[in-house]
């Protein structure tokens, strides 16, 4: 019989997730049930990276999370610790991060500890024996003298960890996706397209609307008055347009999204607060804005743009500022796609 401890870390936190998994082993190297302690960063983030997280989660009794200023704001932790929901969940909270600033999340449990407090690695050791009814010899050899030895290699992995992390004077705290059309940032992007109130968005092909799917959701919703939305996208026939794409995909022009364009305007022409619009001029960047959260990526010369990075920029007032301006700046650069009425049986019909 067997049970898992599953740690779940912001990436670049991976070296402190290790040395607290390689502490817990040694800890619970012995005894009854055997524990096995398991770090996100082992999923294979590929096309299964769900069904890989949930079978990891199957036999998991605790979930421990690394709580950091960046790692709560991460999607992808959120995301690990929505799917472990059920099972026990462990904050610990480091790099100065007071466990005050979990209230208000999910994170916000009784048992959550901190590293700035001495003694918490001793506490989560009970606490995991207590909850998965761990039994050893007391020849073990676990004193308290040792567990602290433990808990100061852990801090000084911490101490090197936070210089690592240092943000410059004047930067903002972002997360990055490696891809635009990684699995990972498309479901970030929905699951806030699903929840907002007011949608901008600014892109050439709008890869977010390439899956019906999704662009059902976003019609519905507009439809029902749930969400209000500016959305520009290329004109296929622009010449610099059409300069754009063959610099990005080799020569070739990709596929010509005329679905998601004819879908938009018949979606304007039912709803007068939805505003759709076509641009000639390709931006330097696609820019998408879910009430005060960004997500933004540029257009990589001789990359498609949905290979490029995207950062994720969460609600901040003076980041907000900049994009509203750039949106602005954008839309009215746009051409307006003229209205056409329409039959009043055809109300009722697929926009």
């Amino acid at each position: 019989m067997s049970t898992t401890v599953f740690i779940s870390h912001l990436h670049e936190e991976a070296a402190l997730a290790q040395c607290l998994r390689e502490q817990l082993e040694k800890v619970f190297g012995a005894g009854e049930p055997c524990i096995e302690f398991f770090e996100s960063s082992q999923i294979d983030p590929g096309g299964l990276w769900k069904d890989l997280l949930d079978h990891a989660l199957a036999d998991t009794k605790i979930a421990v999370v690394l709580a950091s200023e960046q790692s709560v704001q991460a999607p992808w932790v959120n995301f690990e610790t929505g799917r472990a929901w059920g099972r026990k969940l462990v904050p610990v909270c480091h790099s100065g991060f007071p466990t005050v600033r979990l209230g208000g999340t999910p994170l916000s449990v009784p048992q959550a500890l901190s590293t700035s407090n001495a003694g918490w690695f001793k506490r989560l050791v009970g606490y995991v024996e207590k909850e998965v009814g761990w039994r050893t010899s007391k020849h073990q050899g676990m004193t308290d003298e040792i567990l602290l030895g433990m808990e100061r290699d852990i801090r000084s992995v911490e101490a090197s960890l936070v210089r690592r992390n240092v943000q410059p004077l004047g930067s903002r705290s972002v997360f990055v996706f490696e891809r635009g059309d990684d699995t990972k940032c498309l479901e970030a992007m929905e699951h806030k397209l699903s929840t907002c109130k007011y949608l901008r968005c600014f892109g050439i092909g709008l890869h977010l609307f390439r899956r019906d799917v999704v662009l059902d959701v976003f019609c519905d919703r507009v439809l029902r008055g749930d969400l209000q939305a500016k959305v520009a996208m290329a004109d296929w026939d622009s010449a610099a347009v059409q300069q754009r794409l063959r610099a990005e995909y080799g020569g070739a022009i990709p596929p010509n999204p005329e679905h998601v364009r004819n879908r938009l305007e018949g979606l304007q022409n039912r709803i007068a607060e939805f505003e759709f619009r076509l641009f000639v001029n390709p931006p330097p960047y696609a820019l998408l804005i879910f009430d005060d959260v960004v997500f933004t990526y540029p257009y990589g010369l001789r990359t498609p743009g949905d290979h490029c990075p995207v950062f994720y920029v969460p609600s901040d007032k003076d980041v907000l500022g900049f994009y509203d301006k750039q949106f602005k700046t954008l839309w009215d650069d746009s051409r307006p796609v003229a209205r056409r009425a329409i039959k009043a049986d055809q109300a009722t019909g697929q926009s």
